[in-house]
């Protein structure tokens, strides 16, 4: 399906495209009262998709603003790829297979359910927000700041990268396998959990680190004030 202008699907139940969906100018699907259904969706300017129930596309591209929105149900997406903003919300979980970004700002949420990716990027800030856990297995990378906050649970990546602050805030565990680093402060906290880091830690500024056990395997560099506190259990650092 093409369309040389803007295209608007709009269904009362049920929306289900098996084709690829292209548009000059804005792109929007929705589903009043069921689940969005699409394959790959493109637009010269912005897409937003909108779904009573669960939205599930594969390949997602705008060249402007990219905004999912599932209001009971749970989002689903291989890649999604905006040239300025990325916007997700979801009463449920947010699965993103392969990555997702943004030219300037990202935004993920889940209310009630957890996180998971690929790879996340923003040329400028990026936030994740999760009732459970944040899982990312490859990156999470930043140009402005990062924030990633579970209310209930964990979060997990390979690698986080900030050029501004990075906040990483957790009830359970905070799990790091590479390097952790921000051109500004880099806070992890973990109200309740241990935070495990598996390679470096650096903060232009400042580092604060507080768990109820840490391990630093490559330590830490700071520019500034460094601060790392065991609630109940030890610390140890290379």
């Amino acid at each position: 399906m093409l369309g040389n202008g803007n295209v608007n699907i709009a269904a009362n139940n049920q929306l289900q495209l098996g084709n690829e969906i292209r548009a000059d100018g804005n792109l929007a699907l929705s589903s009043q009262q069921g689940d969005v259904v699409a394959q790959s969706v493109f637009a010269n300017d912005s897409v937003g998709i909108s779904s009573h129930g669960n939205i599930d596309v594969q390949t997602v591209q705008a060249a402007n603003d990219l905004a999912l929105s599932a209001s009971t149900g749970q989002i689903t997406a291989q890649s999604l790829l905006a040239g300025r903003d990325l916007g997700l919300r979801a009463q449920d979980r947010i699965q993103l297979q392969g990555d997702a970004g943004a030219g300037r700002n990202a935004s993920i949420q889940s209310a009630q359910a957890g996180v998971q990716a690929g790879n996340l990027s923003a040329g400028n800030d990026l936030t994740v927000l999760a009732a459970q856990a944040i899982q990312v297995a490859g990156g999470a990378s930043a140009g402005g700041d990062l924030a990633l906050s579970s209310q209930n649970a964990g979060v997990s990546a390979q690698t986080l990268l900030a050029n501004g602050d990075l906040s990483t805030q957790a009830a359970g565990d905070i799990i790091i396998a590479g390097t952790v680093a921000a051109g500004g402060n880099n806070q992890l906290h973990s109200s309740a959990g241990q935070v495990d880091l598996g390679a470096d830690l650096y903060g232009a500024n400042s580092v604060s680190v507080i768990g109820n056990s840490v391990q630093l395997a490559q330590g830490l560099q700071s520019g500034g004030l460094a601060s790392v506190t065991a609630n109940t259990g030890a610390i140890h650092s290379a």
